[in-house]
């Protein structure tokens, strides 16, 4: 098996951090208020700019074109943080660690109730540029929220983290499957099941999916396949390959490898949205858009 650190190499700031300014860039467009701010003091524009640059050298998009492109994937973006976020409070859940955190707004925003304790982590380079900036909103360092280095691939940063938070727990991630390999993914899924048989809890991410989910996404074939390869050439993975066949292959995968799951729709837990008012969509229109989207919520078995 490859050492940790050749595995850390494989996933550094540099070539998957860019991904996360993506995200970011689109729930500032959406309107988020805090994910929003946090988008434009990373500056996370300048990312999408280079990423459309690099697009249009071979697909030559116009500026009305890039514009329907953000407002069908804003409010996307927003409803997989918002969903997490509402899912997690229906739950009344109290101790969260999140995976691969990248500049979500969630940890700041959860931890403005003091009973709730959320570790944030990532790479050590992006968990750094995270913290900088929860200083904006943050003044005073806040006991309940903590900033860790730890790659999703190494257990025992994983444990490390987790070591912070009472039981149960439960873990998040939005995002990070889709750049990992089969085998990676086992990786990181047999690091959650042992946290989860030490400390109880569950994990939820949004991570799993299907052409059928993607396949309205873009307009056309060639597009899409434009988009897939620059995203290849930003992050040296090609996220059309990580995709599943059908729900089936999913439901196996989670079982294969010690979870049994429960599968809800993320707009049943839309509450708080705001990218339809501010991109002037209707409520009918998001619905329809977004009706494909899911979370999963993962236990071990016993």
């Amino acid at each position: 098996m490859e050492s940790f650190k050749e595995k850390e190499s494989e996933l550094s700031f540099e070539n998957v951090g860019p991904t996360a300014m993506f995200v970011a860039y689109l729930r500032q467009v959406s309107g988020m208020p805090v994910a929003g701010k946090i988008a434009e003091l990373a500056g996370a524009k300048k990312y999408i700019d280079k990423f459309v640059k690099e697009v249009n050298e071979k697909f030559n998009l116009s500026s009305e074109q890039i514009e329907k492109l953000t407002i069908k994937f804003a409010p996307s973006m927003e409803l997989r943080q918002l969903s997490v976020m509402n899912f997690l409070k229906s739950r009344g859940v109290k101790n969260i660690l999140e995976i691969a955190a990248g500049i979500s707004s969630r940890g700041i925003e959860m931890t403005a109730d003091s009973e709730i304790s959320y570790v944030e982590s990532d790479m050590p380079k992006m968990i750094a540029e995270k913290e900088k900036l929860a200083k904006y909103f943050l003044p005073e360092k806040r006991n309940n929220l903590s900033f860790m280095a730890a790659n999703a691939l190494s257990l025992d940063d994983l444990m490390k983290a987790s070591e912070k938070l009472k039981c149960p727990i439960a873990i998040v991630n939005e995002g990070l499957l889709g750049y990992l390999t089969r085998e990676e993914r086992i990786i990181v899924m047999k690091n959650i099941h042992k946290i989860l048989e030490e400390k109880g809890g569950f994990w939820i991410t949004t991570d799993f999916s299907t052409p059928e989910n993607r396949k309205d996404d873009f307009e056309n074939q060639k597009l899409q396949e434009t988009v897939y390869e620059t995203m290849k050439k930003v992050t040296s993975r090609f996220m059309k390959d990580n995709t599943f066949s059908d729900e089936n292959e999913i439901l196996n995968f989670i079982e294969e490898n010690g979870f049994k799951v429960e599968i809800f729709n993320q707009i049943d837990f839309a509450e708080g949205m705001v990218s339809g008012v501010n991109l002037n969509i209707s409520d009918e229109q998001i619905k329809k858009m977004l009706a494909n989207k899911k979370l999963y919520i993962l236990t071990s078995k016993k």
